[in-house]
C-alpha cells in the first residue's frame, strides 16, 4: 500500500517535466526533418531521381 503511494508523486513528476520537454523535442524533431529533407532532395537530384 505504502509502495504504490509513493509511486504515485513520480508518476506525475514525469508527467510534468516531460510536458516540459514536448515543446523542445518537437523542435528538435522538426529541425532535423527539415535538414534529413533538404539531405535526401540533393541526393536525388544527384542521383537524377528529380
Amino acid at each position: 500500500m505504502q509502495g504504490s503511494g509513493n509511486s504515485f508523486p513520480r508518476k506525475t513528476g514525469t508527467r510534468w517535466r516531460s510536458v516540459e520537454v514536448i515543446p523542445f523535442s518537437l523542435f528538435q524533431n522538426f529541425k532535423l526533418r527539415s535538414s534529413m529533407d533538404h539531405v535526401i532532395h540533393i541526393a536525388q537530384q544527384k542521383m537524377g531521381i528529380v
